[in-house]
This record gives C-alpha cells, sequence and structure tokens, in this order.
C-alpha cells in the first residue's frame, strides 16, 4: 500500500516506490521490477493492484481493494453498483428519530 501512495503522489514511479514494491516481490521469492518493465505511472499502478490480489488473496481484503480503487464494474461486471456498500442494519435505522436518509444509497427500507 505504501508503494501504491507513492506512486499516486507523484507524476511517475520513484525508485522509493519501486523499493516498497520489489520488498514484497523479494519477500515471495520473486525478482523485482524495474523501471524499464513499470515506466508510467499506470503501468506501476497496475502492477500494484496485481501484487496486491496476489498477496492479499486469502486474507478477504480483495473486495476492499476493488471498491477503494474504484474498480467494481470492471471487476464484478453485471453487478449493481450499490452492492459496493454494506447496508446500514435496519435495527440502527430503528434508533433514529429521522429514519430517513440513512440507509446506504440502492438499499432500501421496507
Amino acid at each position: 500500500m505504501y508503494a501504491e501512495a507513492l506512486n499516486e503522489t507523484s507524476a511517475a514511479p520513484t525508485q522509493e516506490a519501486f523499493d516498497a514494491l520489489n520488498a514484497v516481490r523479494e519477500n515471495a521469492g520473486l525478482q523485482g521490477k524495474t523501471v524499464e518493465e513499470l515506466p508510467t505511472k499506470d503501468t506501476f499502478r497496475k502492477a500494484v493492484y496485481k501484487e496486491r490480489r496476489l498477496e492479499l488473496a486469502l486474507e478477504c481484503d480483495r473486495w476492499f481493494d476493488i471498491v477503494r480503487t474504484k474498480q467494481f464494474s470492471d471487476v464484478f461486471p453485471g453487478v449493481a453498483s450499490y452492492r459496493q456498500l454494506y447496508p446500514v442494519p435496519q435495527t440502527e435505522i430503528e434508533n433514529m428519530n429521522d429514519k430517513t436518509g440513512w440507509q446506504n444509497e440502492g438499499y432500501t427500507l421496507e
């Protein structure tokens, strides 16, 4: 995530971003990536997304990454976009005096 943040705050991938990305790769026994392989901000971003997908595959973080990085409609085509959010539990809404506007958009009160 540090590599992703460094990439997003600069015009092009920095050496510090490569060091952070490659630390994860080397920990997995893989060769590090180079500037020649990932020359642009976009190619670096895609490489970071792939590393996070592979590294955190069984840790239940993938869905949150997909939503956070606005990839939901690409990864899950045909799934309604409101599914990116959890519904506010009905019991919590019932505790409010004014019950309007407390549910996430796309979910309905019945």
